[in-house]
């Protein structure tokens, strides 16, 4: 069976759908594990001693085990014990997995960023009468954003990347279209062909935008 064009077209021109729900998820998923990530951060930072056992817990369950077997126990699993969960969609159950399994890695990101500040600046600015907020606003999450934009980029990539699973719950992502064409004649070398160059498109332009964005951040601290 040979490379056939005209296929390779018509599901290139079938996936805006796709694309756009698996940026929605990508989007959400990485909100959500930016706020996650930063809850446990701060609880690292401000060595919070009755949150760090749960947050331990978390960070160890989420790195140590595959993303799909956490989607599939959120949206599968749950609802055997607790009906509440029934009534959670494909879709949000895919953006809740990702953003707890994406969390967990970001929240080194951003533990290190902020442990990266030097104390020195800290005691300056209690020192002078700053509170524990104002300091964390002016002085240290402005130093902790600049350095943690780098990973958190790759993170974001990550995501994207990550939210090629939610199709096995039934959400139609761009995997999911790519999938349900390519069955259409078996043809699934082109089917497949076009999500791989899809998602390479998307991350190539993510690289891009990190790189411009890692410049102009950096700009202020070369003068």
């Amino acid at each position: 069976m040979r490379f056939d064009l005209q296929v390779f077209l018509d599901i290139l021109m079938a996936m805006p759908w796709g694309v756009w729900q698996t940026l929605c998820i990508s989007f959400l998923s990485f909100l959500g594990a930016l706020v996650l990530a930063f809850a446990v951060a701060m609880i690292d930072y401000y060595d919070i001693p009755f949150l760090k056992g749960p947050s331990r817990v978390y960070l160890s369950i989420f790195r140590g085990t595959p993303l799909i077997a956490q989607m599939f126990f959120l949206y599968f699993g749950m609802p055997v014990l607790f009906p509440a969960f029934r009534s959670l969609s494909s879709y949000w159950a895919g953006v809740v997995s990702l953003a707890l399994n994406m969390g967990a890695y970001m929240s080194e990101t951003l533990r290190g960023a902020l442990n990266a500040v030097p104390d020195g600046q800290r005691e300056a600015a209690l020192t002078i009468g700053m509170t524990e907020g104002q300091l964390m606003r002016r002085i240290v999450l402005p130093q902790a954003l600049r350095i943690a934009i780098p990973p958190l980029s790759n993170n974001l990539i990550d995501t994207i990347k990550g939210s090629s699973v939610v199709f096995t719950v039934g959400v139609v992502d761009l995997m999911a279209v790519a999938k349900m064409k390519s069955a259409v004649g078996l043809r699934y070398f082109e089917g497949y062909a076009a999500a791989m160059l899809v998602y390479w498109l998307i991350i190539t332009f993510a690289t891009r935008v990190q790189r411009r964005l890692e410049l102009r951040m950096g700009r202020a601290y070369r003068r």
